[in-house]
Order: C-alpha cells, then structure tokens, then sequence
C-alpha cells in the first residue's frame, strides 16, 4: 500500500508584466552529446502579469 506524503504549499507570485529571457536551471544530461545547447540555449518569454507564454 502506498502512503501519501503531504505536500507544503510554496506562495508563487507572478512575474511582473514584461519580456523576459529563460534559461535552463541546470543542463540535462543528454544536451551536450547532441548538440542541443547551442541551438536551444534558452527562449524569449512574454509575461502579462498573470501567465507568461513562451
């Protein structure tokens, strides 16, 4: 039987309403074999105060 464990509950505020430039938090392993790093390095995102779209 599996046992839940509880979860805490972090407060997340919104990014503020702009342009903002994403990187990734720490590379994936199977990135650098590939080559993906140099094309994806990170992605342009829009925040409209309450969601942010890439």
């Amino acid at each position: 039987m599996a046992v839940l464990k509880k979860m805490s509950r972090k407060s997340i505020t919104a990014l503020p309403n702009g342009r903002y430039w994403a990187t990734p938090h720490a590379p994936f392993p199977l990135d650098g074999p590939n080559g993906h790093e140099e094309v994806f390095p990170g992605a342009q995102c829009v925040s409209d105060g309450k969601w942010v779209t890439f």
